[in-house]
Parts: C-alpha cells; sequence; structure tokens
C-alpha cells in the first residue's frame, strides 16, 4: 500500500464516526415523513447543518492537535500542499454526503429547493474553504468551528445592512465565494509556513494566549501553600479559560446580531434569515458553555498529560471530583444561564418591545433541562472516553441513543399497556397491600409524559458512574465504553417504559375497582339498607359474600381470610352527587385482612339507570381508607 493511500485511510477514519452522526441528524425529516416520527422536529438537522458540517471541515486539522501529532506531519518528507490537498479531498467527501443528505431530506416544494440548494452550496464551499486556516489559527476544532462561524455571520449581518434594504441573492454569493477564495489562499499559506511550537502546555488558542486579566484578578487565581481546597478551587477556573473566553465572545457578539435581528434596516427575507441566526447562535452558545463547563476541564488535564500527576496530590480523589463537577456546574450556569439573562434584560432595556416579540416568537424559555442534561452529559463523555473532540462526538452518539431508548421504551408501552392494571391488581390481592397509595401513581406518572424528566434517572446514574471512572487510570475501549454506557440506556428506556405505561392508563385506579366489587357484592348481599344501622351490624367471612354475590378473581384474593362488618348511617357529609340522587343513608363497610390491615369504605347505592344492565345495582363510593 502507498504511503498515499495510508495517510487517506488516516483521515477517513477520523471523520467515520462524526460524519455518520451529522448525516444521520440531517436525515431526521425524512425519517419523519416517511415512518411518522412525531417527537423530532427540525432543530437537531438545522443544528446539524451550522455546526457539524463546520465541524467536520475543522475536524482534519483539529484532531492533528488534539492527538499532538501535528510535528510529526510537519516533519514529514511530503509537501505539505499534498498534505493539504488530501485532507481537502477527504474533508469534502465528508462534508458533501451531509449536505445532500440534508437537502434531500429537506422535502421542500419545487420552488423552494433552489433556495435550500444554494444555501448548503455556499454553506458548503465557505466552510471547507475557511476551516483551514482558522483551524491553524486556533490550533483546536472548536476553536476553528467558532471563528469559521462567526466570520461567516459577521459578513452576512454586513452585506444585510444597506440602504436599499433588498440584497440580491448573487450579491451573496458573491461575497462569500470572494471570502471561500482568500481563505482558501490563506489556508494554503498558513499551512506551507506553519511552526509547531514545544510545549509542555496545550496549543490551544484559548488555552495559551496571552493573559489579559488584570493583575487583582491574576493574585486571586495564583495558589497558596495553605489553602488546599481554595487551590483546588483556582485550578479548575483557570482550567475553564475557553469557557471565559466564549463567555467574553458573547458579551460582545450577542448585542450585535440582536440588533440585526430587531433594529437594522434590511429586507424581509434577510430580516427572517436573521432572527433564525439569532436563534441558532443563542442557542448554540448556550449548549456549548454548558458543554465546556462540563469536559473542557478533564480534557485539559487528560490531554496535557498531567491527570495522572494530579491523581498523586495529597487530598481525596473524591475531593477532586467533587470540586472538578460542582465548579463545572456553577460556571455552566452562569455563563449558559445567569449571563445570556442578563444580556436578554439589558437588550429589553435598550429595544423594548421588539426584543420582547423576538424573544417570545423564536426563543425556547425554558431550556435549563436541555443544559443540564448537555452539562452532566458531557462530563460524563469525558471521563469515559477522554479528550474533548472525542467526547463532543460521543456526546452526540449518546444523546441520540437515550433518546431512542426512551421512545423504544415508550412504543413497547403503548402495545402492552393494558397488561399494568391486570399486573397491578394481581399484586395488591396477592399481597393483600393498601391500594389507595396506588390510585395516584399513574396520574402523576401521566404528567410526566410531556415533560424531560425521563432523562433525570439516567443522567443522576451517569454522575455517579463517573466518579467510579474518575478514579481509575483512563482505560478507553469500545467494550469497556459499552459496559459503561449500557445501564445508562436501560435507565432512560425503563423510565420511558413506566411514564408511558402511567400515561396509557392515567385513568386507571385500583383501589376503585376492588372497593366497588366490595360494594356491589354487599348490595346484593344486603339490598334493603333499612335492615342495617351502626349499633347492630352484620358480621360475615369473605367466603359468606361470595357465596351470594360472586367476586371477581383479584377481589377474592383481597379478601382471603378476611371479616367484614357491613352497618349503614345517616350522614350529613354526603356529598353534593349523593344527595342530588335522593339518597339518605349509606352503607359502611369495614374489612379486616388476614394481614390485619383494616380498610373502611362508605358508599351509596342508587337503582340501575341507563345502560346499566339488569339486577345491577349502581354504587357510589362517598370515601375510603384503610390503615
Amino acid at each position: 500500500m502507498r504511503a498515499e493511500s495510508t495517510r487517506i485511510i488516516k483521515e477517513v477514519r477520523a471523520l467515520m464516526v462524526p460524519c455518520f452522526i451529522v448525516t444521520a441528524a440531517c436525515a431526521l425529516p425524512l425519517l419523519r415523513r416517511k415512518y411518522g416520527i412525531g417527537s423530532m422536529d427540525d432543530f437537531p438537522t438545522l443544528l446539524a447543518i451550522v455546526l457539524g458540517i463546520p465541524f467536520l471541515a475543522c475536524s482534519s486539522f483539529g484532531n492533528e492537535f488534539r492527538n499532538k501529532t501535528m510535528e510529526l506531519l510537519m516533519s514529514q518528507p511530503v509537501a505539505r500542499t499534498k498534505v493539504w490537498s488530501e485532507k481537502a479531498i477527504v474533508t469534502a467527501a465528508a462534508t458533501g454526503i451531509s449536505v445532500v443528505v440534508a437537502f434531500l431530506s429537506s422535502g421542500t416544494p419545487v420552488h423552494s429547493s433552489r433556495d435550500i440548494g444554494n444555501f448548503l452550496i455556499v454553506f458548503f464551499v465557505v466552510m471547507n474553504c475557511s476551516a483551514t486556516f482558522w483551524t491553524l489559527f486556533a490550533r483546536s476544532t472548536l476553536g476553528g468551528l467558532a471563528l469559521s462561524f462567526g466570520i461567516v455571520l459577521l459578513l452576512f449581518i454586513g452585506v444585510s445592512v444597506n440602504p436599499f434594504h433588498v440584497v440580491p441573492v448573487y450579491v451573496f454569493n458573491a461575497v462569500l465565494l470572494t471570502y471561500s477564495a482568500v481563505m482558501l489562499w490563506l489556508g494554503w499559506r498558513k499551512l506551507s509556513r506553519f511552526q509547531m511550537p514545544g510545549g509542555f502546555a496545550g496549543t490551544d488558542l484559548m488555552t495559551v494566549a496571552p493573559n489579559i486579566m488584570p493583575a487583582g484578578v491574576t493574585s486571586l487565581l495564583r495558589c497558596r501553600s495553605n489553602q488546599v481546597v481554595l487551590n483546588l478551587v483556582r485550578k479548575e477556573l483557570q482550567l475553564l479559560r475557553p469557557l471565559w473566553v466564549m463567555a467574553a465572545f458573547f458579551v460582545l457578539g450577542f448585542p450585535v446580531v440582536t440588533a440585526a435581528a430587531t433594529i437594522l434596516p434590511v429586507s424581509k427575507g434577510s430580516k427572517e434569515i436573521l432572527e433564525t441566526l439569532f436563534v441558532v447562535v443563542s442557542t448554540m452558545y448556550a449548549l456549548v458553555a454548558m458543554l465546556l463547563a462540563g469536559g473542557a476541564s478533564l480534557s485539559e488535564e487528560q490531554e496535557s498529560g498531567l491527570l495522572a500527576w494530579h491523581r498523586t496530590l495529597p487530598f481525596s480523589l473524591r475531593l477532586h471530583w467533587a470540586i472538578k463537577l460542582i465548579i463545572g456546574f456553577i460556571s455552566g450556569l452562569a455563563c449558559a444561564v445567569a449571563l445570556p439573562g442578563l444580556m436578554s434584560l439589558l437588550m429589553h432595556a435598550v429595544l423594548g418591545p421588539s426584543f420582547t416579540a423576538l424573544i417570545r416568537d423564536r426563543v425556547d424559555t425554558n431550556p435549563l433541562g436541555l443544559l443540564l442534561t448537555v452539562f452532566f452529559l458531557s462530563f460524563w463523555c469525558v471521563n469515559a472516553i477522554g479528550g474533548m473532540t472525542r467526547a463532543v462526538i460521543l456526546l452526540a452518539a449518546v444523546g441520540g441513543m437515550l433518546a431512542i431508548a426512551h421512545n423504544s421504551g415508550q412504543w413497547l408501552a403503548s402495545q402492552y399497556a393494558g397488561l399494568a392494571p391486570n399486573l397491578v391488581t394481581y399484586v395488591i390481592s396477592a399481597f393483600q397491600l393498601n391500594p389507595i397509595p396506588f390510585e395516584e401513581i399513574p396520574s402523576k406518572l401521566a404528567r410526566l409524559h410531556s415533560t424531560d424528566w425521563w432523562v433525570v434517572p439516567a443522567v443522576s446514574f451517569a454522575v455517579i458512574q463517573s466518579y467510579a471512572m474518575f478514579r481509575r487510570l483512563p482505560q478507553y475501549g469500545i467494550l469497556r465504553l459499552t459496559r459503561r454506557l449500557m445501564p445508562v440506556l436501560a435507565l432512560a428506556f425503563v423510565f420511558g417504559t413506566i411514564v408511558e405505561v402511567g400515561y396509557e392508563n392515567r385513568w386507571f385506579d385500583a383501589s376503585y375497582e376492588l372497593f366497588k366489587d366490595v360494594a356491589e357484592a354487599v348490595v346484593k348481599f344486603q339490598p334493603d339498607i333499612t335492615k342495617l344501622d351502626a349499633l347492630h351490624p352484620v358480621s360475615l367471612t369473605e367466603g359468606d359474600l361470595a357465596g351470594k354475590a360472586p367476586l371477581q378473581a383479584s377481589t377474592e384474593r383481597w379478601l382471603h381470610n378476611a371479616t367484614l362488618t357491613i352497618a349503614a348511617t345517616d350522614r350529613n357529609e354526603i356529598d353534593a352527587y349523593v344527595k342530588r340522587r335522593g339518597v339518605s343513608r349509606v352503607y359502611l363497610v369495614t374489612m379486616r385482612l388476614a394481614n390485619g390491615r383494616n380498610c373502611r369504605m362508605s358508599f351509596a347505592k342508587f337503582e340501575a339507570y341507563g345502560f346499566s344492565p339488569p339486577n345491577h345495582p349502581s354504587v357510589w363510593i362517598v370515601s375510603k381508607d384503610c390503615d
């Protein structure tokens, strides 16, 4: 095999998994239309196009920086133009597959497909041409992605603002293609003159950039010999430097994007695109901020080789893990939730109703559940696989697998939901349990059906599992990763099944079925309530009752070896429904089960009405309780 083929195969293997994930996300609209999957929307597809394609374009050189192989690549006896062309061909093929799938799955009408196709082609060209320069400049995949997308966004805003308010499509294409040609030449020039400096620290631009913080802040972050815990906190805050840099860029860029989407004089079509970009940028920032908060600290220690050395420091690994998790969690909430909230309040004070309308119509105002899930899963992914880039790919795959496991559990529950009431009733009757606590379980589960709480057990287990992985030296592999992932997916599947069963049987009440069966049997046993009073109750056994009024099998099991006391009383607290039916006396039944539990109920007897069968009394349970 030639050396050229070997290098190309290496590039293909590196991009195979992320290309598959991005392509699968681009194909979600096609799956929804073909198989009627209703729980998906177009946001994952939009995110895959806007973020996934730049990620693929930047991954080729970004992987070299992440794996510390850039020095080796630059020292090979191969022309750098050849290296650049081989990487460009593989990257163009990977991104091209995703673009084609996104276009085919868009499902737009013929008159709109031209606009979609034009956008995808131009976006494909721009990202492939600019990725090399910005990745070499930032020296990381995520840095190249942020710069590539940010510059294109600024170009679009700059072209949209003009005195004519209407910008033809060919003007946008001309500007972006000119930018692509310039960046293509700059990328080749940057690679041909690239020098890789040696050093112990990471090579990421956001890590090695000059320190621009004030001296007072720097002194606060300097370690002290007598402050062990605070030194760990300072270390975590410094390792999260990419998050602080990204937050600073957000503070600078958010007003620009907001103003472009609300008050700048642009055409209607450009305004709609700018509003969409506002949503994408806001959402992307929040998600990436939580991603960096959860994984940047640990991944920097792993990639710089400091993790094993930090494990020898004289404090417990539990303390180290807890501080890393807590500081990342607080930092993520501060940058992804509090900072956008403060910026939104500022924009609302400056822009007024136009910003309020934009937020109300375009932005999800309750994304906290998704952001917390991204944080905890990113922390788990970095512990499981090591490295920020691999963790991002794994996070996308785990998120998709969690959704599949949850939907599979819902489908299974919807097919066999009718078995649950019989199973619950059998358990209650076989062990003679108190059925009243079971009556609210289906309704409580049904309230979780349309929420994101189904992910809480899986994420909670992942956090606990991350501590077990943190305590051991990193050991990566497909089998180990699968073994760690299976319990998380199993919890998502089981909880999805349970919630769907509760939703399908939200009107089922096990206690009502048992008590109603007993009440109907009591009416058949003693239909004349005037012969009963509270001072002279009638005592009988389950066998006596079943002899005159057959009971259901579950009720017979529940009343096995039980004794019953039947009486009647005049009650002033009879509910309004019973009073309207003209009933003035109610039955009082006390059941002493074989295990010593006492259950009591009061009910009223109505004459058969409506579609009730002959000789089938209607009863209304007024109250019921058990010890």
